[in-house]
């Protein structure tokens, strides 16, 4: 494990040019990744989303390393001999900052060392220009605080702010 966080670390994040951002329309399926390790707010996102009109289908991935199977599609834990869609199949990462293993400035970083184009949000109880501070560097990074207001999501994913 500490050697995946010190290849994330490390590595420089690629891509950064090719940054797509999606506007979600309703009548489109899209797919998202929660990186969330409190299991009532892992569950919660997903019913907000339903009442944006918008169809999400939401991944949930509740620490560092299921974070990492998910963007690289590998085995899903919470479904039976299923695997995460990856990293190529997301329209866009919500990741908490601070879970078991890591932190979403980590994942942030794999997911554009991957190739991952869309937006990622990272949604933090705690100091957010400790936050900032810490993605500095990665394109594409919106900032949510918690507790999470319903309303600002999609304008955050859309990179609306």
């Amino acid at each position: 494990m500490a050697d995946d966080l010190e290849s994330v670390t490390l590595r420089e994040s690629q891509g950064r040019d090719e940054i797509t951002p999606v506007i979600f329309s309703k009548g489109q399926r899209y797919k998202l990744l929660y990186v969330e390790d409190e299991e009532q707010l892992a569950k919660l996102l997903p019913k907000i989303l339903t009442t944006s009109g918008i169809d999400f289908e939401v991944e949930v991935a509740i620490n560092f390393e299921e974070a990492i199977a998910a963007l690289k599609g590998e085995k899903n834990p919470h479904v039976a001999d299923g695997n995460y869609s990856g990293h190529t199949n997301y329209a866009a990462i919500i990741t908490d900052m601070n879970f078991p293993g890591g932190n979403g400035a980590y994942v942030a970083r794999e997911a554009r060392n991957l190739g991952f184009k869309g937006r990622i949000v990272i949604a933090s109880g705690q100091d957010m220009e400790q936050a900032k501070e810490q993605t500095k560097g990665i394109t594409c990074i919106g900032y949510l605080n918690k507790p999470v207001k319903p309303k600002d999501i999609i304008p955050a994913l859309e990179g609306r702010y």
